[in-house]
């Protein structure tokens, strides 16, 4: 998994927007989920 951000994030509230690839990092935890097309994030 990558770590980092900032850069080409397409998440809204921990949803995929736009169908744009975005990271979400996990409160509490060091991994990050990937969201594609139009998957949705943890939360949404």
């Amino acid at each position: 998994m990558e770590r980092g951000g900032g850069e080409g994030m397409g998440c809204v509230g921990g949803c995929c927007v736009g169908g744009e690839e975005c990271l979400r990092a996990l409160v509490g935890a060091g991994w990050w989920v990937r969201c594609v097309g139009r998957e949705v994030c943890a939360g949404c």
